[in-house]
């Protein structure tokens, strides 16, 4: 054992937390998808353990490739994890045909959204499986550049046998 001694206080347990994901749904995605739906409350009820009084609130942003009908949806935050995973459990694992998505676009709009200013952490999970386009990978270290400026931690999770390309 080993006594680590800081030298700051802190500043305490913050005051909320805005937790987003934004994740791939194209056709191989439906395991993460599934994952999310059913850990989410468990997730959200050990940071409220943790942290008790914080305030939660949930983000979702879904993307798909390019050429699906619906390429990006934004709805936003909740403090109900049931309706959270209502917007999960709502969303189909189709499309894409492999190669860049729209990774940077839908990242884009997750840094876009009406994150809280304040004493709290502001937390965005990009999950996916395939590269972006290199054609954007400006606006996607612009869309980081941005997220960083708002104090917005950015974290992104290879899934499904990602590609090489995709970290």
């Amino acid at each position: 054992r080993q006594r680590v001694d800081l030298p700051f206080a802190g500043i305490g347990p913050p005051d909320f937390l805005d937790l987003a994901f934004v994740i791939d749904t194209t056709g191989s995605m439906q395991d993460e998808l599934d994952w999310l739906a059913a850990d989410i409350a468990a997730i959200t009820g050990r940071l409220r353990t943790i942290a008790p009084g914080v305030d939660i609130r949930l983000g979702l942003v879904s993307y798909k490739a390019p050429g699906d009908p619906v390429v990006i949806r934004n709805f936003g935050f909740t403090r109900d994890t049931r309706a959270f995973v209502g917007w999960v459990q709502g969303e189909q694992a189709i499309g894409g045909a492999g190669g860049p998505e729209v990774v940077a676009d839908a990242l884009r709009v997750g840094v876009d959204m009406p994150w809280r200013r304040g004493k709290g952490e502001r937390i965005l999970i990009q999950i996916g499986d395939e590269p972006l386009a290199q054609t954007k990978a400006r606006a996607f270290y612009a869309a980081t550049r941005d997220a960083a400026a708002r104090n917005v931690q950015v974290f992104g999770l290879g899934a499904s046998g990602a590609e090489g390309q995709l970290e």
